[in-house]
């Protein structure tokens, strides 16, 4: 069987996923209480979990196309110079991915995974902690560069809430 998963978003998708449930074959042949093996019948798994609202394309688009591009457009020579234009090239990466690494590691939390420091992806996020994020840029560049990143709402992304 195919894994499934069911958004509880109505009273007829709660059915579906009560139907599948109640579908599933159930045997006691073999099963051990001692040992919780049971090696002739299948053992079903159902989670149940919060839906969690990762960032969406649009707040993407804000963070590459309007923070990140001002940033960059208006560099006091932190983020980009000749010599870095031909490290970068020669490496294959553009400034925005050096602007990103660098934001990414200053506002995010890293992850520690097998004893090895991970930067957290911004595809990962939820919505508010991305926008927690892009507003801490926001705040250090206007602060620390005297850059100042236009607002969501004045740069045409009044959806994408705070």
């Amino acid at each position: 069987m195919k894994p499934q998963q069911y958004r509880l978003i109505s009273e007829q998708v709660r059915a579906n996923a009560l139907a599948a449930v109640q579908a599933l074959p159930i045997s006691d042949a073999g099963f051990s209480r001692i040992t919780h093996e049971n090696k002739k019948a299948k053992i079903w798994v159902v989670r149940i979990e919060e839906e969690k609202q990762t960032r969406t394309h649009r707040q993407n688009r804000y963070l590459w196309g309007v923070v990140y591009k001002t940033i960059i457009d208006n560099d006091p020579g932190i983020f980009a110079s000749e010599q870095t234009d031909a490290v970068l090239k020669q490496a294959g990466l553009t400034v925005k991915d050096v602007v990103h690494e660098f934001c990414k590691r200053r506002f995010l939390m890293p992850v520690f995974v097998a004893g090895i420091e991970v930067m957290p992806s911004t595809k990962t996020l939820e919505k508010a902690a991305f926008n927690d994020y892009v507003e801490d840029i926001r705040r250090w560049a206007a602060h620390e560069l005297q850059i100042f990143i236009p607002d969501p709402v004045v740069a045409g992304y009044a959806d994408i809430g705070r």
